[in-house]
């Protein structure tokens, strides 16, 4: 399936050439015919299973990313690797304990 986000909206490419449909993540709703009419109190459709599935993996790829970043520069200064990634990705690196903050630095939790 073809994906495109714009502003909090996905564009899902239907089966059919050209067409497209919008799925809010924030709303769970999808414009398809399937959901509309048959699944909107009961589950989600294939295309919101579809964004969903993305919006995990980009976030497990956000992750990865940042723990490469602490390997390759031993330690960072925090404010430097929220400004590269997030708060929140440092902020749970730090519960799950892959990573350790102590005087304004971040490193890797041997």
């Amino acid at each position: 399936m073809y994906i495109v986000k714009k502003d909090e909206v996905f564009r899902v490419q239907s089966s059919q050439k050209g067409k497209y449909y919008e799925v809010s993540l924030k709303k769970n709703t999808c414009t398809c015919p399937n959901f509309i009419y048959r699944l909107k109190r009961k589950g989600d459709c294939k295309h919101i299973k579809a964004v969903k599935e993305l919006h995990q993996n980009n976030a497990k790829d956000d992750f990865e990313k940042a723990l490469e970043f602490i390997e390759e520069k031993k330690e960072v200064d925090s404010l430097e690797f929220m400004e590269t990634f997030s708060e929140g990705i440092l902020n749970e690196l730090i519960e799950k304990g892959e990573l350790i903050e102590k005087k304004g630095m971040v490193k890797k939790n041997i």
